[in-house]
């Protein structure tokens, strides 16, 4: 399984081959321009022009493109495999269409084994590699150029063979070097953003969440929870104790919640997105209830008094949004504790 930075890493690459493609076939296109405006249209399968081929390819990528903006885990390493595959199948097609021109464009398969390997693994970089040998074995059995130019064909071959193994051991030693800074990375950014007791998201993530949030749901509800006279819980029975009971909580808050942090303390937060407001009192409910359950570890009752308050009805900020559902919450413990208040203005 790769790692969070990793993966992040690999859809940048991603976006980089596509960027990549798109210029290296315009450039194919100026330059068989630039040599003889009739090579544009050798045809393919008879009816098939060149440049439709190369402006075909280019829409493709525009539009692969914006998939991996929108979707960019969706069938991930799948895509990676057919697309490398394309790009040397297509590569080499051309290459065989393009007649005595094909000479200037063999690099493009020492730079797809380069690429591929470099940005996506050595997994990856094999099955290029394989696909690159094949296809050149067809193109220079199948190609008059090149069954005319036998020496320089084998000579590619040669290259194809021998300079992508010195590539991939390389690329092997680099991507483990690489793995392991990513692994400490991922682990320094996991540490610098949850809480080491409960292992919840702490202070610094939920603040990005709660940016994330007002950006991107049409109406969510912060839930302030404050576990109801956890001072007392330490000094009767000692802070050993008071760590079971939070890990406890945070447990149970997860269970029911997609987003939980620890804020400090006994103090939690839940994001929830929603379409009705009778979801949210059900959950209050849920996580009021599962809360003052017996402590198995601990043999403890404890309870919890929640505040609840909406975006964009109860606030249009998120300092608006803290700061009313820290309102709503004192007024659970006022009422008795142990219970949910949703911020009213009244």
């Amino acid at each position: 399984m790769f790692s969070l930075s990793i993966n992040k890493l690999h859809i940048k690459n991603e976006k980089i081959q596509i960027i990549l493609r798109i210029i290296l076939v315009s450039f194919i296109i100026i330059t068989l321009h630039f040599f003889d405006y009739s090579a544009l249209y050798i045809k393919a399968f008879n009816f098939i022009p060149i440049l439709y081929i190369f402006i075909a390819v280019i829409i493709q990528n525009i539009i692969y493109f914006f998939f991996t903006l929108r979707y960019p885990y969706l069938y991930f390493k799948q895509r990676l495999f057919i697309i490398a595959f394309l790009d040397i199948v297509n590569s080499a097609y051309i290459m065989h269409l393009v007649g005595s021109y094909a000479a200037y464009y063999p690099f493009l398969l020492l730079w797809y084994n380069a690429g591929y390997s470099i940005r996506f693994g050595n997994l990856l970089g094999f099955f290029v590699y394989f696909v690159v040998i094949f296809s050149w074995l067809v193109l220079i059995n199948t190609t008059p150029y090149w069954q005319e130019n036998i020496p320089n064909a084998y000579g590619w071959l040669v290259a194809f063979i021998v300079i992508p193994l010195y590539g991939l051991r390389l690329v092997r030693e680099l991507r483990i070097h690489n793995n392991n800074l990513h692994l400490s990375l991922d682990n320094s950014i996991y540490q610098a953003e949850h809480d080491q007791l409960t292992q919840l998201p702490n202070r610094v993530l939920f603040e990005k969440e709660l940016h994330y949030a007002t950006k991107n749901y049409k109406k969510f509800a912060l839930y302030f929870i404050d576990l109801d006279g956890f001072k007392e819980v330490n000094d009767t029975h000692g802070h050993e104790i008071g760590d079971r009971v939070l890990i406890e909580v945070a447990k149970r808050l997860k269970q029911n919640n997609e987003f939980v942090a620890r804020l400090g303390g006994d103090e939690f937060v839940a994001i929830v997105p929603y379409e009705n407001e009778e979801y949210l009192h059900k959950l209050a409910n849920i996580i009021v209830t599962s809360i003052s359950e017996k402590c198995e570890h601990t043999d403890l009752i404890y309870t919890a008094s929640i505040g609840i308050s909406l975006y964009p009805k109860d606030a249009s900020t998120i300092h608006e949004l803290k700061k009313e559902s820290d309102i709503a919450m004192y007024e659970a413990k006022k009422s008795g504790k142990n219970s949910f208040r949703f911020y009213s203005r009244n």
